[in-house]
């Protein structure tokens, strides 16, 4: 394939990368994802990148802000050495939204993915982070472009869909939170949980699931993650501030865990996670909200990836 020595085709890559991740290694891991979302290697074009990469951005001063705050949660990095992982999440942002200034807009918690891109496209041998532009160029222009348009409306429809889930699936803690507008889930949507992750090998297991998904896996993993602290929301469900102050300290791992307990609840997370998407796929039965026409849920299956199974053709009378 020209990327890496996995004889899996794409996909059935995809599908290892949604059930059970791709591995511990990360040498290859920004290659991987790059079949994943469709990219050639030889559609990669590195000047093209640095030259954007390079452009005054818009949100130059916000991008610069949030990028000084970055990468240091994943690893105790020489000064020297956090500075260059820093440089390298700047040229990644700037690669990817420059290239479609004026119609991708930044926003706050971006910076969050471009982290565990940029750490992990400097694992592989390459000369520039073209490649991890090029990951995140695709993503907001398709699994995160509900995100990166000039409001938050389709944010705001997307937290509807997850309380109109949660009801189907755990209709008592749907109930209990459709009391008030689930804003707490706007920065698990928006950073696909990343915010608050320690770990970066639970970072790249949480990545190799939604690149390998559909754009609303993220309304899944936040049921899984609400379904598993059921007892304690409920719990707290009588107060409205005690409610809002339990669910913005809820976390997909536990800091205090250690890595591996924390690897292992993030993977049953998506297990759970995956069996309601099964159970409740993102069509017209679970979901009474039309998906908005060029949402990143209504161009789904995107030009990369197979198109859906034709449905049976109904019986002969």
């Amino acid at each position: 394939n020209g990327f890496d020595d996995d004889d899996d085709d794409d996909d059935a890559l995809r599908e290892r990368a949604r059930r059970v991740g791709l591995g511990a290694a990360l040498e290859t891991r920004a290659a991987r994802w790059a079949r994943a979302l469709g990219i050639a290697r030889e559609g990669v074009d590195e000047a093209a990148f640095a030259a954007f990469a390079a452009a005054r951005a818009r949100d130059e001063r916000t991008v610069a802000a949030d990028v000084s705050r970055s990468a240091q949660q994943y690893a105790l990095l020489a000064e020297e050495e956090l500075e260059e992982v820093r440089n390298e999440i700047r040229e990644i942002l700037g690669g990817a939204l420059n290239a479609h200034a004026g119609g991708v807009h930044y926003y706050q918690g971006l910076h969050d993915v471009a982290t565990a891109v940029a750490l992990v496209d400097r694992k592989r041998p390459r000369g520039t982070p073209a490649m991890g532009a090029a990951i995140l160029e695709r993503l907001v222009l398709f699994h995160l472009r509900d995100h990166t348009r000039k409001d938050l409306s389709s944010t705001m429809e997307m937290t509807a869909m997850f309380l109109e889930l949660l009801t189907k699936v755990a209709p008592e803690l749907g109930d209990a939170l459709g009391r008030a507008p689930p804003f707490y889930a706007v920065s698990w949507f928006m950073c696909l949980f990343l915010h608050d992750v320690r770990v970066l090998d639970v970072a790249v297991r949480l990545l190799d699931l939604f690149i390998a998904s559909h754009p609303l896996m993220p309304i899944y993993v936040g049921a899984a993650l609400v379904m598993a602290n059921k007892a304690e929301i409920l719990k707290k469900s009588s107060d409205a501030l005690d409610l809002h102050s339990t669910m913005a300290r809820l976390r997909v791992t536990d800091a205090t865990a250690t890595v591996d307990e924390q690897f292992a609840h993030t993977q049953r997370l998506i297990e759970i996670a995956l069996q309601i998407y099964a159970d409740h796929p993102p069509d017209r039965r679970t979901f009474t909200l039309a998906f908005a026409r060029n949402s990143a849920s209504a161009r789904f299956p995107y030009p990369w990836l197979p198109p859906p199974p034709r449905p049976p053709p109904p019986p002969v009378p």
